[in-house]
């Protein structure tokens, strides 16, 4: 695996050189790779999770969803120490990936231990770049797919960021992010309280923070969008057919739960159109609409955006 340093907001470095993540990430250095992934890939929610695992989840994306589109050259925005970057590498026409993260400290100290482990040590199909969103140093047009595993929602200049992914997409790319897009009910004033929310115990012994510190979303560095807002920036960034998906848990009481189980057994499209005769409710203020029910990622707890946009 190949390491590289490209240009970064000397902001966000600095930022970075002092927060939490980096001495939590710090402090995972010589633990089992796979709980380093746990720790920083899913923030201790998805503490059962194995490769196997992972690779179905990835493989149902790309069949049921995307046309068979991860192949060739594939970038992850936001990596951390590589967990789905690694994965990615293994798909069978999967050329290259690059794993963009802005702290050092994951890159240079995990990275290696994380990839080599999912992959079997064979590595050199990966590049860990450590990076901002905003600054990709590779050329126009060279990349066949971008991946983000909530990290997109990070950015404080989403416009920006989609117009740089845009830029090193080759025509016919695709962008596929499983992300947070909240409903577009809710209003600007309900956006800035879900960013004063406090962390839980648990999801703050995940992140490696102790249970007496205060520590919001918006100390998280996340930023609050709805799918409206997520509309527009990827079509000011020029993108195509930008699709939107619920993906919701097949869980609930006994009778919802199994109106639940037989949707999942429709083709997406149906199923997200029915979904909206039977499933209104908003969970985790998340935009409702497209909601489709499906296991494919069991060990991960929370329904999930998924949104995917095209390069024409």
């Amino acid at each position: 695996m190949d390491i590289e340093h490209w240009k970064i907001d000397p902001s966000l470095k600095q930022e970075l050189d002092s927060h939490y993540k980096t001495k939590y990430s710090l402090s995972l250095s010589g633990h089992p790779p796979m709980d380093i992934a746990k720790a920083l890939t899913f923030d201790g929610l998805a503490n059962s999770v194995t490769i196997e695992e992972l690779t179905k989840f990835l493989e149902i994306l790309n069949l049921k969803f995307l046309h068979n589109r991860i192949k060739g050259v594939g970038l992850e925005i936001g990596s951390g120490p590589g967990t789905f970057v690694a994965t990615l590498a293994m798909m069978p026409n999967v050329t290259r990936v690059y794993g963009v993260e802005a702290c050092e400290a994951i890159v240079e100290e995990l990275m290696m231990q994380v990839v080599t482990h999912i992959t079997g040590g064979d590595t050199k199909n990966i590049v860990g770049a450590v990076a901002d969103f905003n600054h990709l140093e590779i050329p126009d047009a060279s990349v066949d797919f971008v991946f983000d595993f909530f990290s997109l929602h990070h950015s404080t200049t989403p416009d920006v960021t989609l117009q740089e992914l845009f830029r090193v997409l080759k025509p016919g790319g695709v962008v596929f992010c499983i992300d947070k897009a909240r409903s577009n009910n809710l209003s600007k004033t309900e956006l800035e309280k879900l960013l004063d929310i406090e962390y839980s115990k648990d999801e703050k012994t995940g992140m490696g923070i102790p249970h007496d510190v205060r520590h919001t979303r918006r100390m998280n560095g996340e930023n609050e969008y709805r799918l409206s807002d997520w509309e527009n920036y990827f079509e000011n960034a020029h993108f195509v057919n930008f699709e939107h998906y619920n993906v919701a848990k097949i869980g609930g009481h006994t009778p919802v739960k199994i109106i639940k189980k037989i949707l999942s057994f429709l083709p997406m499209q149906l199923q997200s159109r029915l979904s909206g005769v039977f499933s209104k409710k908003i969970t985790n203020n998340l935009e409702p609409t497209n909601r489709i029910f499906t296991n494919i990622f069991p060990s991960y707890p929370r329904e999930f955006s998924l949104m995917i946009a095209w390069k024409k």
